[in-house]
Order: structure tokens, then sequence, then C-alpha cells
């Protein structure tokens, strides 16, 4: 079976037999919300009901007015380590400064669910999950010596009387 590919403006591409239409999907180029029309025929269907072009991991591409994310193929680069900033927005939550610690928290989730469908808002999300951490430890540990220093002027003061 051979297929024409109908574009956002209304443009017909190919036919293009399904081998060819499998490349376009890994390519990025062919979403399930693309329109297909089968070559001979006249009505016009998603992609996505064709089966065996997607698999399960493959992306939704934007809807009409929407920006378009880049996609890149799950096997560009590392896996992102969403853990260690898991890990470190609870620490902080639990001793440093709570307000911080809980948008620390919220992002580095963020970024851990968003890890396979769209790397670049991830990777932002793990920045900015990092930054707030910083923050949160940074004020953390100056209103505890803040604190000590009260403690040892009011102890100092106590001790003359």
């Amino acid at each position: 079976m051979r297929y024409y590919v109908i574009g956002a403006d209304g443009s017909k591409y190919g036919p293009a037999d399904a081998d060819q239409l499998k490349l376009w999907v890994n390519q990025g180029r062919v979403h399930e919300r693309t329109m297909l029309q089968e070559e001979g025929g006249s009505a016009q269907f998603p992609a996505g009901t064709v089966l065996g072009f997607f698999d399960k991991e493959q992306p939704l591409p934007p809807r009409a007015g929407e920006p378009a994310p880049y996609y890149r193929p799950q096997s560009a680069g590392s896996p992102l380590n969403t853990t260690n900033a898991i890990i470190k927005a609870v620490l902080v939550l639990i001793f440093c400064c709570q307000p911080f610690g809980i948008v620390a928290l919220v992002f580095a989730i963020m970024a851990s669910s968003s890890a396979n469908t769209n790397r670049e808002q991830a990777e932002g999300n793990l920045r900015t999950s990092e930054a707030w951490s910083n923050w949160a430890i940074g004020v953390g540990l100056t209103l505890g010596v803040l604190y000590l220093l009260l403690m040892v002027v009011a102890g100092a003061g106590s001790m003359s009387r």
C-alpha cells in the first residue's frame, strides 16, 4: 500500500510506501496526527490509525496553533539522571529552606516525567531544580549561622549580668 502525506499547508507528498513512511516517522517528519491519503483513494485519515507506523514511545506532535517541539530520537545522548536532583531536592526540603525545597522538588519531578519525551524541557527543569536547591542550601546555611551568632550574643549577654 502506498500513501500520500498531506502537509500542514494541504500539499501532497508522495506517494510513499510503508518503509518510506516508517523512515519519515523515525525522522520526526510524520506524526500520529499527520494526515495520509491512500494512493488512488480520496479519504484522508491520521497516520496514527495505520498499524505498525508508531510505537508507544513516539511523542505526539503539537495541535494546530501550538509551537512545534524539537523531536530528538531516544538514542541521542545519554539518558538524563533525574534521581540525583530528586534526592537533593528532598534533602533540601527536609534540612534547609522548605519553600525553596518544595519548588526544587517540583521541578525535579517535572524533569523526571518529561525526560523521555522532551529532553530539552527536562534539561531546563533539571537546571531550575538545581538552582532552587542551591539557593535553599545557601539560605539555610545563612539562617543557621545567623541563629548561632544570635545564640552566642544572647548567651554572652546573660553571662555578664
